[in-house]
């Protein structure tokens, strides 16, 4: 997912020999990621998942030790047959590879980019809704598994970080906003040859 991804952002800004390489990759690798996405999808539904069985007071402090976990097969599907909405995930993860494929081929290289950041994004999705509420499950010892619930900082670290937020972030979208602005364009050999003191 992630050379498909690589892929198809050296497609779109690459000529020449480099273009057609990444364009020959973009295609393996959607191919190779609607596959293999299936493939886990079906190996995730005969495996044990984890499910709380114990109440949980969801005021009460983070305490991961104070809840009851029990493995049960397939247990990772339950989300989406409880949200049959939750399937959307899954269906982007299938469906944009595919699409970014077929852009990839017709040379429309920013759709292919799209397509393919749609896909992975589903994908992401697709573990995140599969394993709610759990963010790290524990093999060794089930009960100790962190969910979303026990798993916060205290209010004070979470209202510093707020504020650190508040500040930081749009000091990063706006390098990260100059950075696509200066890498604009094709990279292409005359590009290397008049900018070579520049370029390393």
């Amino acid at each position: 997912m992630i050379v498909m991804q690589g892929a198809t952002w050296l497609q779109m800004k690459t000529t020449d020999d480099i273009h057609v390489r990444a364009r020959a990759v973009a295609q393996w690798m959607g191919l190779a990621t609607v596959v293999l996405f299936v493939i886990g999808g079906i190996w995730i539904q005969n495996i044990d998942g984890f499910v709380i069985t114990s109440d949980l007071d969801l005021a009460a402090a983070s305490n991961p030790l104070n809840k009851e976990v029990a493995t049960v097969a397939g247990a990772w599907m339950n989300n989406f047959a409880e949200y049959p909405a939750m399937w959307l995930a899954p269906a982007l993860g299938v469906l944009m590879p595919i699409l970014a494929v077929m852009m990839s081929r017709a040379e429309r290289c920013g759709f292919a980019f799209l397509f393919s950041s749609l896909g992975n994004a589903g994908i992401i999705f697709t573990a995140g809704l599969a394993m709610f509420p759990f963010v790290m499950p524990s093999s060794l010892n089930p009960d100790v598994s962190l969910t979303m619930w026990d798993s916060t900082s205290s209010e004070l670290t979470l209202n510093l970080m707020t504020a650190v937020a508040f500040v930081m972030v749009p000091v990063i979208l706006g390098y990260t906003t100059w950075c696509y602005y200066k890498m604009f364009g094709r990279l292409d050999n005359q590009f290397i040859e008049d900018n070579k003191n520049s370029l390393y």
